[in-house]
């Protein structure tokens, strides 16, 4: 599904042609599903050709980092055939990434949150749930340094 699609459905956009909550909800829990389920190709069509994927890593306990030319990401692609390629490297198990056997993964989605809304477009940050991970460590972010 395109961000195209999900934006022209009768059901996903409201009476004025916002995308509704229900409809970004569904759409990102859908996305989520098809990463657990390891339905990669499913998960590249939820992409335009020209997204920028970026997740950032925390440059200390209290930012992310902001710039993906200049500082360290966890993952960037500046397009499609970033995500394409990668996909191709698990299928072939060519991904240094990827550890055998492969983790189970669970999405939890969880306050999502519109920023902005314009028109057919809508912006909506990141959340990670409140999990700790093995480690004991809160998700997603690095034990403190001292």
């Amino acid at each position: 599904m395109t961000t195209t699609e999900l934006t022209t459905s009768t059901q996903g956009t409201s009476a004025q042609g916002a995308i509704t909550q229900t409809s970004i909800e569904q759409f990102l829990y859908r996305e989520a599903r098809y990463l657990d389920d390891r339905e990669f190709e499913k998960w590249l069509t939820c992409y335009a050709d020209d997204v920028v994927y970026w997740m950032p890593t925390w440059a200390d306990d209290d930012r992310l980092t902001s710039d993906p030319q200049r500082e360290m990401s966890l993952i960037y692609y500046g397009n499609k055939g970033g995500l394409e390629d990668r996909i191709f490297r698990i299928r072939t198990e060519r991904s240094s990434a990827t550890s055998l056997p492969e983790p189970r993964t669970s999405h939890n989605i969880t306050n999502v949150e519109v920023i902005e809304r314009r028109g057919d477009l809508a912006d909506v940050p990141p959340r990670p749930s409140p999990a700790r991970a093995a480690t004991g460590h809160p998700a997603g972010r690095p034990p403190t340094r001292r």
